[in-house]
């Protein structure tokens, strides 16, 4: 899957189950915003990753970890986390 369709399937999903509605996000940005957001049509820029967490109640690297399995596929949070731990280890 493509980046952008990834980030707007993990959006779409956290905010449905942490029960938001786009109108929410009323302090971080627009709803047109957030709308296209979840239709992958805009790319938002690290501040706004962390306003749109900061709204879920979540940590950036939550929703940016959601994207990633489902852009790379990866199903299982155990198999990121070691992708993730290998990476960093292996780059000291």
């Amino acid at each position: 899957m493509e980046l952008n369709p990834a980030f707007a399937e993990a959006l779409r999903e956290l905010r449905i189950r942490k029960g938001k509605t786009q109108d929410q996000f009323a302090s971080v940005m627009s709803r047109e915003y957030v709308s296209m957001l979840e239709h992958g049509k805009k790319s938002p820029t690290l501040e706004k990753v962390d306003g749109l967490a900061s709204v879920l109640g979540v940590h950036a690297v939550s929703l940016m970890v959601s994207c990633y399995m489902k852009k790379e596929g990866i199903e299982s949070l155990s198999e990121m986390f070691a992708l993730v731990e290998r990476d960093l280890t292996s780059a000291r």
